[in-house]
């Protein structure tokens, strides 16, 4: 019998809600990330983020990805 400790393993997530609940629109993605529908329709224009062909957004891929571009748009104007 296992019991919890310290290398009790976590139990694993469901791979099918998780990537259910990681689609979401435009609206919830602005929301998600703070800013309009509007900004959120010119970041896959941008290449930053990208549209799935339902057009719904995966949050998660959209938020790493916009998180990528913050960061390199700060490195480039440090340089400045």
């Amino acid at each position: 019998m296992r019991t919890a400790g310290p290398c009790a393993e976590a139990p694993k997530r469901d791979n099918v809600r998780m990537v259910a609940d990681d689609v979401v629109t435009a609206n919830l993605l602005a929301t998600h990330l703070g800013m309009t529908r509007q900004n959120v329709a010119r970041l896959p224009a941008e290449a930053v983020i990208e549209q799935r062909s339902d057009g719904y957004y995966d949050e998660t891929a959209s938020r790493l990805r916009y998180i990528k571009h913050l960061r390199e748009v700060k490195d480039e104007n440090d340089l400045r």
